[in-house]
């Protein structure tokens, strides 16, 4: 045993003392370097995902061996796709991509950044280079196909800051509804969900493709009755006034008037859509006395449009909330019927019905929608289907591709 009044015995413990503290010492220096050097291996990693990650959907490979791909995106505010299509000489009736890439747009510094990164990662993974492109883009796009703003979107799409920064030697744009309709013949079957059969028509009515998302776009298909030559229009219909038929109406749009501080019209747009989820729900959270079986969120700005649809069957506020919604989204969607005639269909698409579909069954919608004195037995009979597919703008983009590019 150690005797601490012994003075070899004393010096052997600070001896054995400082060989621990050292071995300590040297131990955690090692560890620090390591964590260092992890640190900056996972940091890097990081990095290299956020800018070049993409989720890929594979349709077919045969693209793989084209000498001549052609990339098609869909920018919107949530997400940006891209795609890579096969070259075709006829125009393609049924044209799909070959691969998907997919991405969020927060992550998305800019749209001229994106595209370089989806070749680049087209090149290193499949050995394709892309020369021409075609992107779907929310907005109304120039007479040129080249220029894009939206206030929804962080970015201007300009086409020609993306050639003079890429390796792409030409490109074009088109609206997303426009892209939406084209693309609506490349949907399967399988994909559509029947609200409302009606009345089978002739092939040569006009049919209206509608959704409300992050946004409201419309696209119209209308048929030559004779040539039966068929031409998609885009609109900006969702920024058309939005018509309060009632006293709650009326204090609704002053309401969100207040909220936004305008002066100008509320539109279509500014209630049916996510954002006007929310603008309902705050309006009724402060203009009714509803006990909801659930505690509301602590904050009225905590809340979102897929919160108050997932509380629809358990919230009473939720559910007023929603039923409004439908409500004008079936009036909605039944002016832009009447006033192009589109007794051929109407194709509902959009993240909000796409991931609800049972909302559209709800009474309230239909009714709403062939509530009018005059041609009630006319909407009736108008065929509604839910596109499930959210690739459909991508494939309108590859068919319209194949038209302006020429590939």
């Amino acid at each position: 045993m150690f005797n601490v009044n012994n003075p070899t015995s004393s010096n052997l413990l600070v001896y054995v003392n400082t060989f621990i503290a050292t071995i300590i010492l040297i131990c955690s220096a090692v560890c620090f370097t390591r964590f260092r050097l992890n640190y900056r291996k996972i940091k890097k990693a990081t990095s290299e995902k956020n800018s070049a990650y993409f989720d890929e959907k594979f349709f077919f490979k045969t693209c793989f061996k084209e000498d001549n791909p052609v990339l098609i995106a869909n920018i919107g505010v949530e997400k940006v796709q891209f795609a890579i299509i096969k070259t075709a000489k006829k125009c393609p009736k049924r044209l799909k991509p070959a691969v998907i890439l997919e991405r969020k747009s927060s992550i998305t510094k800019s749209i001229v950044n994106a595209v370089n990164e989806a070749i680049v990662y087209a090149k290193k993974k499949y050995g394709l280079t892309p020369k021409k492109a075609c992107f779907s883009v929310a907005g109304m796009v120039s007479k040129k196909r080249n220029l894009c703003e939206n206030k929804n979107l962080p970015w201007t799409i300009d086409v020609r800051k993306i050639l003079n920064k890429t390796k792409l030697e030409t490109a074009t744009l088109i609206n997303d509804f426009e892209a939406q309709a084209y693309g609506i013949q490349a949907v399967s079957e399988e994909k559509l969900v029947c609200i409302n059969k009606g009345k089978k028509r002739k092939s040569s009515s006009n049919k209206v493709v509608v959704g409300a998302g992050s946004g409201l776009g419309k696209s119209l298909i209308i048929q030559d009755p004779i040539s039966l030559n068929r031409t998609v229009v885009a609109t900006e219909a969702g920024h058309a006034a939005f018509p309060p038929e009632n006293e709650t109406e009326l204090c609704l749009v002053k309401f969100i008037k207040k909220l936004l501080k305008v002066n100008h019209q509320i539109t279509w747009e500014d209630l049916v859509s996510s954002k006007g989820i929310e603008r309902i729900y705050k309006f009724l959270a402060k203009t009714n006395n509803t006990k909801s079986k659930k505690p509301q969120p602590e904050k009225l700005t905590n809340y979102t449009s897929s919160w108050i649809i997932k509380n629809y069957n358990s919230n009473n506020l939720c559910k007023k909330t929603v039923d409004m919604f439908l409500s004008f989204y079936g009036r909605c969607i039944k002016n832009f019927v009447l006033g192009a005639l589109t007794k051929g269909g109407v194709y509902i698409s959009g993240g909000i019905v796409r991931d609800n579909i049972s909302l559209l069954k709800n009474k309230i919608f239909f009714n709403e929608f062939t509530n009018d004195k005059n041609y009630k037995s006319l909407l009736k009979d108008v065929p509604i289907h839910v596109v499930k597919d959210k690739y459909t703008k991508l494939y309108g983009a590859a068919i319209w591709s194949s038209k302006a590019l020429l590939v």
